[in-house]
């Protein structure tokens, strides 16, 4: 699985580590010296100025002193006698490297009538000859270097002497480059600590709300990366817990109401019987008793036997507590058959029992849950035109079972919602059609609790048709 947070982490790393090395070339781009092109521009342009204002020496030193706080080069001038006339290097300034060729022995003085022999000028121009060609450090030079670039003076030669330092390359332990990669590294780690943080203590005070009762708790956060799968499965995880306290509460409710029903009818039918004055009226209000204790007694079965089989919330087969053995299949079918028959025998019943089978389960169970849908048939069918009918077939590997009924059917919203725990599709509690609203519920479960399923299909006026689906269990070969 690719993990977006990891990559996250990774990917502000790498760029922390870009921003530093931009702005070390930045910074080393701005602190770099002139190109030695751009320097001997400058050296023979300075040498020409002073050698112009050579009379002057306070005109001389200024023109030092605006190169040394434009350039930052150190310069000192000397006369053709060797005299110094004006400098910017320090007194104590440390000895420097002089390079070959550029400090020794000046050219001899030009003749007297200020003409060399073949009319050239006197003395080459600054910035020319051999003097005037080496200009910029020498590689790898710890100490500070000197060069010159002769000038004319008076009647013979002098010289422009430069003192510079070997920039070489900046340091990346240097302030600027420690003060940027700080920055850097607190802004981005500020960035992740924000990313992170918020969505944990959003986490965190949704769980403390929701353990403090508050069931409509939700995080909300929606991100791409493993903080908002959390999110994600917390807010799963708050429905559920949402939805089955509510569905607890719902089902206290909904016993309670069952409970009260039939107890309610049983106080009256005594009261009946006590101010009755006649045996027969007396017989008829025990008789009501007996049918709502019946009734009492069916409720509590079924709840019993709902609480046994615990489901997950995808309907799958939970741990419940059953009692399996293997049984034949057809017969256990003709025993919910002789059931129907003693039970309704003024009712027709279409029995269609394919081959046996065997199955391993629960029989009583299994019982209750054709039962349940038999009594749903013909509890909610019309007599005419044709009967209910109960048919089996197996495939080798299942067996189906099919109740059917031409009934009044169930509207398409509530069909699914005819399996939740007392939810009735016709509301009414008369002892006929009422009903305690959990036998398809308990239907479905035994089913899945079995490994098989039941499914509906119905429509309003059209009848139902129930169909069970259970696993056919493999002989055991040492039998």
């Amino acid at each position: 699985m690719k993990s977006t947070l990891s990559f996250r982490v990774y990917a502000l790393g790498v760029l922390q580590i870009a921003v530093v090395l931009f702005g070390f070339g930045v910074v080393a781009q701005w602190e770099r010296p002139a190109p030695p092109d751009e320097m001997r521009r400058q050296e023979v342009s300075l040498a020409g100025a002073v050698e112009a204002d050579l009379q002057d020496a306070s005109v001389v030193q200024a023109h030092l002193d605006l190169a040394l706080a434009e350039q930052g080069v150190q310069v000192e001038v000397f006369d053709h006698e060797d005299r110094r006339i004006a400098t910017t290097i320090p007194e104590h300034a440390e000895p420097c490297v002089e390079l070959m060729g550029t400090t020794g022995p000046r050219p001899s003085p030009p003749p007297a009538e200020g003409k060399a022999p073949g009319g050239s000028p006197r003395g080459p121009p600054p910035g020319e000859g051999k003097a005037g060609a080496v200009s910029g450090p020498p590689p790898g030079s710890p100490r500070p270097f000197c060069y010159s670039l002769p000038i004319r003076s008076g009647g013979g030669l002098g010289k422009v002497v430069f003192r510079r330092v070997m920039p070489g390359m900046m340091s990346p332990f240097a302030p600027s480059v420690i003060l940027l990669a700080l920055i850097t590294v607190a802004v981005a780690s500020w960035l992740l600590m924000r990313s992170l943080v918020r969505p944990l203590q959003t986490l965190g005070d949704a769980a403390h709300a929701l353990g403090q009762g508050d069931l409509a708790a939700r995080t909300g956060i929606e991100r791409d990366d493993e903080l908002g799968e959390v999110a994600r499965a917390f807010d799963t995880m708050a429905n559920r817990i949402e939805e089955l306290v509510r569905g607890e509460r719902e089902l206290i409710a909904n016993i309670s109401h069952e409970f009260r029903t039939p107890l309610a009818r049983i106080r009256v039918a005594l009261d009946l019987a006590t101010e009755s004055e006649s045996a027969d009226g007396v017989r008829a209000s025990l008789e009501d008793v007996v049918e709502d204790l019946e009734e009492l007694d069916q409720l509590v079965s079924d709840v019993l036997d709902s609480a046994r089989l615990v489901l997950d919330p995808d309907g799958s087969p939970g741990t419940p507590t059953l009692h399996p053995k293997s049984f034949d299949g057809t017969d256990w079918l003709q025993a919910s058959v002789d059931r129907f028959g003693r039970l309704y025998p003024g009712r027709a019943l279409k029995v269609e029992l394919g081959p046996g089978a065997l199955l391993r389960g629960d029989p009583l169970l299994l019982r209750r849950m054709v039962d349940n849908l038999l009594d749903n048939a013909q509890k909610f069918s019309a007599t005419e035109p044709r009967p209910v009918s109960l048919s089996s077939h197996c495939d080798g590997e299942w067996l189906h079972i099919e109740i059917a009924d031409d009934g009044i059917g169930i509207a398409p919203e509530d069909l699914e919602r005819v399996f939740e725990p007392f939810f009735r599709a016709e509301p009414s509690r008369a002892r006929s059609t009422g009903g305690t609203g959990l036998g398809l519920g308990l239907a479905r479960r035994v089913a899945h609790a079995h490994g098989g399923k039941l499914t509906l299909e119905s429509r309003l006026g059209g009848g139902t048709n129930a169909r069970i689906q259970l696993p056919i269990a493999q002989p055991d070969p040492a039998l």
